[in-house]
């Protein structure tokens, strides 16, 4: 696999190569910018990657439009958005600019392999708990903890609205997905 990794972090960056590499093998190769304008220079490379993974918060006026940007010039190569935050509202929009996934730097690199293949094979990923936001309205607070099959289920569903216009081209089958996933259910 081809990877180019961007963040303005040197020690995370050779951190993330190295999972990267224990994860896919020795044979994998790790592309490395430092900024947005490094990540636009690998992405015009004449060999496309299979995956970029980036960093929201690197330097730049506006990192949303830094982030379509660097979507619109991988030209169908996915990204996945790697950050320290964990505020629903950055991990909706982040999204809406055409983010394949969402990823919080806290998880474990088996969460990161999982959610590297579900991109790589076309699909997306969010975080739990901004799913469990969507059907709140909130847009930068944690939501409350969803409903587990232990407590006691409720006697009607409520109906989440999922706001359809920050998730773009999903199928009508996965709002359904979605709408259940932000009531609480597996």
């Amino acid at each position: 696999m081809r990877f180019i990794v961007a963040d303005d972090h040197m020690l995370f960056r050779a951190g993330l190569r190295l999972v990267l590499k224990e994860i896919f093998g020795a044979e994998t190769e790790v592309l490395e910018a430092e900024d947005f304008d490094g990540l636009m220079r690998c992405l015009q490379g004449e060999r496309p990657a299979d995956l970029v993974i980036c960093d929201l918060f690197m330097p730049a006026d506006d990192p949303f439009a830094a982030l379509h940007a660097a979507i619109k010039r991988a030209n169908g190569v996915p990204l996945i958005v790697v950050s320290a935050s964990e505020s629903h509202g950055h991990i909706v929009r982040s999204i809406a600019c055409g983010a394949s996934g969402y990823l919080v730097k806290h998880e474990s690199p088996k969460v990161l392999r999982h959610v590297i293949e579900l991109v790589v094979d076309g699909g997306r990923y969010v975080p739990p708990q901004a799913v469990s936001g969507l059907g709140n309205g909130q847009s930068g607070e944690p939501a409350p903890a969803p409903r587990t099959a232990v407590d006691e289920a409720p006697s009607s569903p409520a109906r989440v609205e999922v706001p359809c216009r920050d998730l773009p081209g999903l199928t009508d089958r996965q709002m359904a997905i979605w709408r259940l996933l932000a009531e609480g259910r597996s």
